[in-house]
């Protein structure tokens, strides 16, 4: 057994390879991985039998750290070992790959980047927006404290965009549909909307020429909360109570200032208990937050 020492490789020669030249020798290398020695010095891992060139593994890793750059750069929301920009790590891969692994698996990325990058392409773009759909049901658990998957065990309940593209791509249209329901029966079963957010701005003097002119309404039956909720359904963030009876929506609302809180202390004829304006003058409120 000769000890040879090339290219910082300390190889043990086990024998010469069948039908190559007699200078050209098998051994291991320091690191237990069969190697090729060459008689022009260059050297290549062997894998299964099979030759492993570290030029080709070059390439390949130049390629996967590219490819991750279109991933992000589009993006096409893919993640998992095989996307990444650590270029040694690619290498490194390659080179310990079973024979026609690494074009497998190049050929793969290719293939996720076509049909990210093809607006044509159907599965993608329906992939696209079940993923939409996918994130809106999941924010829903989140945002109004559902309760669903709280230990975060279920990935259909990710909060990570990538995994629902990725689990779209991979699957049927009827088990897509299963899981937009189940998703759907959850929500249904464990959620109640979060009450919306009203605020007391004050009282506010008004005009023939209204403060509020965005909607209105009159009911024998007036309270806060139905004057609140005609606002709202007419898409307004401001909401005025006026002479018990009356309910103005708008966006903005003082234009004629302030009024003393007494004149706002006209009883509503749904719930006595509430107040619901004066004589000329608005009980206003800023609805889900809206600034006026």
């Amino acid at each position: 057994m000769r000890h040879l020492r090339s290219f910082a490789l300390t190889l043990w020669v086990i024998g010469a390879l069948p039908l190559m030249a007699v200078a050209d020798m098998t051994g291991t290398a320091d690191n237990g991985r069969r190697v090729l020695l060459r008689d022009n010095g260059t050297w290549s891992y062997l894998t299964g039998g099979a030759l492993v060139d570290p030029a080709y593994c070059t390439e390949y890793a130049g390629a996967a750290v590219w490819q991750q750059q279109q991933n992000l750069t589009v993006p096409c929301g893919q993640s998992g070992p095989d996307w990444h920009l650590d270029r040694d790590r690619h290498f490194a891969w390659c080179m310990a790959a079973a024979p026609g692994q690494a074009q497998a698996a190049r050929q793969a990325r290719f293939d996720v980047l076509t049909r990210c990058k093809s607006p044509s392409d159907a599965k993608y773009q329906q992939c696209q927006t079940y993923a939409d759909h996918a994130m809106s049901q999941v924010r829903r658990n989140k945002d109004w404290n559902c309760g669903i998957d709280p230990n975060g065990t279920n990935p259909q309940w990710s909060l990570t965009r990538a995994f629902h593209v990725d689990w779209c791509v991979k699957s049927t249209d009827a088990a897509r549909a299963k899981i937009v329901q189940m998703r759907a029966d959850a929500l249904a079963a464990n959620c109640r909307p979060p009450a919306p957010k009203v605020t007391y701005l004050g009282c506010f003097k008004d005009t023939g020429n209204r403060d509020l002119t965005g909607a209105f309404m009159a009911s024998a039956e007036m309270t806060p909360a139905l004057c609140f909720q005609f606002c709202r359904d007419k898409g307004f963030a401001i909401a005025g109570l006026q002479y018990g009876q009356q309910c103005f929506c708008g966006n903005q609302i003082g234009q004629y200032g302030r009024a003393e809180m007494s004149k706002c202390e006209m009883p509503c004829p749904g719930n006595p208990k509430q107040m619901c304006g004066g004589f000329w003058t608005n009980s206003a409120f800023r609805l889900d937050g809206a600034v006026p």
